[in-house]
């Protein structure tokens, strides 16, 4: 499961998938991309519903020229089969995601996975585990990304209904992944050019192989803040590792230091030295009477 992300691409990351896909920059309102330029606002949160820059491979007029666009659509896919009252709005949050394993058998999905296929770039995305004696209601978020901070390109599959653009996540199951132990979900993630090329050339039957989990060891997941739940902030701190209390050394040494038990002879001695000073302390009235009885 892949609901909530972050989002910063820039024009050369766009560009470097652009060209394993089509050879060349790609473009973005008939404009060509420029690698300094910087394609969409940075959201650290992410989430269905709002938009971001979906990479997208047309085929020119002449039938052999193709370039790569960059669209903006809204996560949380609404079919073109879709139909809306007047007032009524679209539910991005049922479709946010689709299961690599049935993606080219359910009606929602069966096409487009063979003739609208995309790119998304995320920097990395969240995922919330329970943490082990905690309640549903108490969950761990975590931010997953490159130890390197090369975004990751995620396989998407999109749609147009009316003049609503969307696009959907593939999913698939985590199992030899770095991060199975964290959910048993992930992203489709196209490790390099050859699998982005290959995804993304829709003249091609469906690349099968390109769908299973992410066995490259240079993914890490790290503990965040639990705000990160409040879609509405929108801040660096979201996917912030999460800071934890320092515990001194002196506290740590006081907590396991041994409690020392005294040998008989030292508490022979203690008491001989404590009846010593309780007779160095005696009133000197006392030390007269006791002569006048001597």
């Amino acid at each position: 499961m892949c609901g909530r992300g972050v989002v910063h691409a820039s024009g050369a990351h766009v560009n470097r998938v652009s060209k394993a896909a089509s050879g060349k920059n790609a473009t973005c309102g008939g404009k060509a991309v420029l690698d300094d330029e910087q394609v969409c606002a940075h959201n650290y949160n992410y989430h269905p519903g709002q938009t971001c820059p979906v990479l997208v491979l047309k085929t020119h007029h002449d039938g052999t020229t193709r370039v790569c666009e960059l669209q903006n659509k809204q996560w949380g896919l609404v079919p073109r089969f879709t139909r809306l009252d007047e007032d009524e709005k679209p539910n991005f949050f049922k479709m946010f995601n689709a299961r690599s394993e049935s993606v080219d058998s359910k009606p929602s999905f069966k096409q487009l996975v063979n003739t609208h296929r995309g790119v998304v770039l995320f920097s990395g995305y969240y995922e919330w585990m329970t943490p082990p004696g905690s309640s549903q209601k108490h969950k761990q978020p975590y931010y997953v990304h490159r130890t390197s901070d090369e975004p990751l390109a995620l396989a998407a599959i999109y749609d147009q209904c009316g003049e609503l653009a969307t696009f959907t996540i593939l999913t698939t199951d985590s199992t030899r992944s770095a991060v199975s132990w964290l959910h048993d979900r992930m992203p489709v993630i196209l490790r390099d050019d050859e699998s982005i090329r290959k995804w993304m050339d829709v003249s091609q039957p469906l690349p099968y192989e390109l769908l299973g989990p992410y066995t490259e060891k240079d993914l890490e997941a790290f503990k965040v803040t639990s705000d990160v739940g409040n879609m509405k902030l929108n801040h660096p701190r979201c996917c912030e590792p999460l800071k934890t209390k320092a515990v001194s050394e002196s506290a740590i040494a006081k907590l396991f230091a041994k409690k020392k038990v005294a040998s008989p002879t030292a508490k022979r001695e203690r008491d001989d030295d404590d009846d010593e000073g309780a007779a160095a302390a005696a009133p000197e009235s006392a030390k007269v009477k006791r002569e006048k009885v001597d």
